[in-house]
């Protein structure tokens, strides 16, 4: 899997689970410290995160790095599991 890949991936998982916790861009912005634009770029898989920011973001989310190269209960997760 190449980077951009990755990239759109992890965006995805971001953005489900924002939506599942009730958070907006804005708010989970603010409670992680990384800009908004960021955040919708990156939800996009327009970009990918440096480790530091993965994990302020996570945090915010409420879950481990690990969860967001992990897939949701029945699909198939593109990475070998982190744990």
């Amino acid at each position: 899997m190449n980077a951009a890949a990755v990239a759109r991936y992890v965006g995805t998982q971001i953005k489900m689970r924002r939506r599942v916790a009730g958070l907006t861009r804005s708010q989970l912005a603010h409670a992680s410290g990384v800009p908004i634009n960021v955040v919708k770029l990156m939800e996009a898989g327009q970009i990918a995160l440096s480790w530091s920011d993965l994990a302020r973001v996570a945090r915010a989310l409420g879950c481990e790095v690990d969860m967001l190269f992990e897939g949701d209960a029945g699909d198939a997760a593109p990475f070998p599991s982190l744990h």
